[in-house]
């Protein structure tokens, strides 16, 4: 009797240390995703204020500066004058 009991705290044990360990992990990728989300957004925002200030003292940004989002505004001016 007293080995089945012994082996039922065991497995409790195991079960209480693998939900530690599962939290742990999860845990740890929120924290790596909450990181990588606040630089991108930064990334994102020292971006934006660079083609601001590019765009206030009438300066054109380079080519594919505009984010590539496939709508007319990227595409203004495109062949304008050529033709």
């Amino acid at each position: 009797m007293s080995l089945i009991i012994r082996t039922l705290e065991k497995i409790d044990s195991l079960q209480r240390t693998i939900a530690h360990d599962r939290r742990a992990e999860a845990d740890a990728v929120d924290e790596n995703l909450e990181a990588l989300v606040a630089e991108f957004d930064a990334r994102v925002e020292r971006r934006a204020e660079e083609l601001a200030r590019l765009r206030c003292i009438g300066g054109k940004p380079p080519d594919g500066a505009e984010g590539g989002g496939g709508g007319a505004e990227g595409r203004e001016g495109d062949g304008a004058t050529s033709g």
